[in-house]
């Protein structure tokens, strides 16, 4: 018995990036071996496919190999489309498509098919393998082939294997590409499909399905090109190919070298001023740092408050008694934000009451209860507003799901004494309200003031404030196009489903660029933003180079993260992606700001991540990363120096928003200390800067928010120092 089973609709695409460099795009008719083939890629060898067992070529097949149905089995099975129409599932025109996937570069030399549906007489049948777009598992270009090629075909050849054989095709990796069959309408060819359920549930899950149909005519002024179904029974379609370059494990760059408590936000601090970062999750749960192992210390920290959990928050010494306190992002709406101070013996104490900071409203009411609530706060960063030294607090509040109802962000000013009052609405400050989901804290025009940036969620602008001084803010993110690529939709204007953000030097320019991860479903292509990279022209104008600088879409970017993966000075990207399957991008940097894709030799396995966050937790020299596992760095081989910047004059004592510029082998490099980044994360204080091939450091000089540029002599390679303001040097 066949049973229908249908996840939601998804839109299919048919825009055309340019492809990862060195794939084929060929329309060669695909004949039989015999009868020869035009060459293949340079990269692959030639074959046929009585050599293909003797060569180790190997065979993708999702199917039971048994052939039970066709679409025509279906007829009548309808759905109801956005714009009201009503439309079948046999009748109308669609792509019959199996997604298959290639964890390494490969050459490809054949695919096998099955119809179930061919003309009486014979006919030319085409089929084809195409470029996936948006790694969901479901979409890909028609417009792109990889290759296509045809048969002669008729009735008498149903549910028999039909060989296609290639020129050798060769396919960057890892990566997808889709088997695919146009079916026109009732009486076009049609694929057979096994009757094997079994293990598709409802097609939310990565692994469930691997077939797709995807109607271009259907819903098409909703959805970009119409209406995409995850299809439950495998169509009958394998692929041949030989992985031509593999990378064990052992040579990747990162491993695996602790997997912690599993979290959504995770933020490095060095709570106990040890020299070695110590990680907070959420519950909150505590981590010390024990020289590259980790303890949990959650119990004896005293950072747990009964009916209080955070999901994430950021780190920062808001007394500026040399310790670091803790800001933890509540995230729901029955219990709110908690602030906890160190007692600087290793405990803290909940000083959120004391503190006023409250997001304790009563305009809304999610829960349906009508009585108030909180605010769901999804990130949060550390700032100084008006350059006095006490560290003053930004909270991104996201939104209501059930009636889409956005919070308003909130803005705290520190008083002194573990007292801030509330600035939200006033100073510059905006009343309205955005769903938002990441925030921190730059001077990104270089006036010596730290400016706010904060990404928003469900299409809506991001948001900008510049620091004008006198304790005045002004969102200028439309002027300097930080708010994203905006798109009029009839009488809507569009931007995306932003999540995380962070900023480096991308360019090594000496300002500070910005990567934001957009969510962007494939269906909603043709209006909403994709990952942003926005470079710094210097004076806090900027420009999206994402496409042109080799970001490849990918449906969901949630959090980036930058860091020197070789220490050669260039900040390398790796941007997590939400939904389970989904890999974590990784992009080397060529110092340009131009990326290429790296993820086969990184060795990142995470899978449906969210947020991330950067810290040298070993002490070695290099950055690691955590996203979900932390992933120790066996890849640098350049030289580097870290540092760990106090404020002890007029700056705010973790030295959060300060820059370090630091020369060596003739080459000057930057960054920035981060008051929380990403969405609900925070990279560790201890600036890292790899050195390449140089040995010595000629300079350094920081400037301290509130105070001067002051630079430091006795500052060597291959070493961690810690820069206090008043100009003192030791190393830790």
């Amino acid at each position: 018995m066949l049973v229908l089973l249908l996840a939601c609709p998804s839109g299919s695409d048919t825009a055309t990036p340019d492809p990862d460099s060195g794939l084929t795009d060929s329309a060669d008719s695909a004949d039989t071996a015999d009868t020869g083939l035009p060459p293949g890629d340079p990269r692959c060898p030639e074959l046929l496919p009585d050599g293909w067992e003797a060569a180790g070529v190997l065979t993708q097949d999702w199917s039971s190999g048994k052939a039970a149905a066709t679409m025509g089995d279906f007829d009548g099975y309808t759905w109801t489309g956005a714009d009201g129409e009503t439309y079948n599932l046999y009748s109308e025109p669609g792509w019959e498509s199996v997604r298959f996937e290639l964890d390494e570069p490969s050459c490809i030399y054949g695919v096998d098919v099955q119809f179930g549906q061919l003309p009486a007489s014979a006919t030319d049948i085409p089929f084809g393998l195409y470029a996936d777009f948006g790694t969901n598992g479901m979409d890909f270009h028609p417009d792109q082939p990889w290759w296509t090629g045809s048969k002669s075909l008729s009735d008498s050849d149903t549910e028999s294997w039909v060989n296609y054989t290639l020129p050798a095709l060769y396919m960057d990796g890892p990566s997808l590409i889709y088997g695919a069959n146009w079916r026109a309408g009732e009486n076009g060819p049609s694929l057979s499909m096994d009757d094997d359920y079994s293990n598709a549930g409802d097609c939310a899950n990565w692994d469930d399905c691997h077939s797709t149909l995807n109607y271009p005519g259907a819903d098409d002024d909703t959805y970009y090109n119409g209406t995409t179904y995850p299809w439950a029974y495998d169509f009958l379609v394998r692929l041949h190919y030989l992985p031509v370059v593999q990378v064990p494990d052992e040579e990747k760059w990162f491993h695996v070298d602790s997997i912690l408590s599993g979290s959504s936000n995770v933020s490095w601090g060095d709570y106990d001023d040890d020299g070695d970062d110590d990680l907070m999750t959420n519950g909150p749960t505590l981590y010390r740092n024990e020289g590259g192992s980790f303890t949990d210390v959650s119990g004896e920290s005293l950072i747990t408050v009964p009916g209080v959990g955070t999901s994430g928050g950021v780190w920062g010494d808001y007394d500026n008694d040399g310790c670091l306190d803790y800001f933890g992002l509540g995230g729901g709406y029955s219990a709110g934000d908690l602030l906890l101070h160190s007692n600087c013996d290793g405990t803290f104490a909940d000083a959120t009451l004391s503190s006023t900071i409250s997001d304790w409203q009563a305009e809304y009411s999610c829960l349906g209860s009508g009585d108030p609530e909180y605010s769901p706060t999804a990130g949060a960063t550390w700032t100084d507003f008006d350059n006095d030294g006490l560290l003053d607090l930004v909270q991104a509040n996201f939104l209501c799901f059930d009636s889409y109802t956005d919070y308003p962000d909130k803005f705290w000013h520190n008083l002194g004494g573990g007292v801030f009052e509330d600035w939200s609405g006033t100073h510059g400050f905006d009343e309205d309200h955005y769903a938002g989901r990441g925030a921190e804290s730059v001077d990104a025009d270089g006036d010596g003031d730290l400016d706010i940036a904060i990404v928003d969620y469900v299409l809506q602008r991001n948001i900008y404030y510049e620091n004008l001084g006198g304790n005045e803010f002004s969102d200028v993110a439309t002027s300097n196009s930080f708010a994203g690529n905006a798109t009029d939709v009839y009488s809507t204007r569009y931007f995306g489903h932003s999540i995380g953000l962070k900023w480096g030097d991308l360019d090594n320019d000496l300002d500070l660029d910005v990567v934001v991860a957009n969510l962007g479903h494939p269906r909603f292509h043709h209006f909403s933003d994709k990952t942003n990279v926005l470079l710094n022209d210097g004076s806090g104008d900027f420009t999206d180079v994402a496409m042109e600088r080799g970001i490849v879409y990918q449906e969901t970017h949630s959090n980036p993260s930058l860091l020197d993966i070789e220490n050669d000075g260039d900040l390398d990207l790796f941007i997590t992606e939400v939904y389970g399957g989904r890999p974590t991008d990784v992009y080397t940097n060529d110092g340009t700001s131009t990326f290429t894709p790296a993820r086969l030799y990184a060795g990142i396995t995470t899978e449906g991540g969210w947020g991330s966050a950067v810290s040298d937790y070993d002490a070695d020299g290099d950055e690691d990363y955590l996203a979900y596992s932390l992933f120790r760095n066996d890849a640098a081989t350049g030289h580097w120096v870290e540092l760990r910047l106090v404020g002890d004059v007029a700056s705010n004592r973790a030295a959060i928003g300060a820059i370090a510029w630091v020369t060596a082998g003739g080459v000057t490099t930057m960054r920035s200390v981060s008051g929380g980044n990403g969405t609900g994360c925070q990279d560790s204080a201890t600036l890292h800067f790899g050195l390449g091939g140089a040995t010595t450091v000629e300079k350094v000089s920081v400037w301290f928010p509130g105070g001067e540029t002051v630079e430091y002599t006795g500052v060597t390679a291959d070493a961690r120092w810690r820069l206090a303001e008043s100009g003192g040097v030791s190393g830790f």
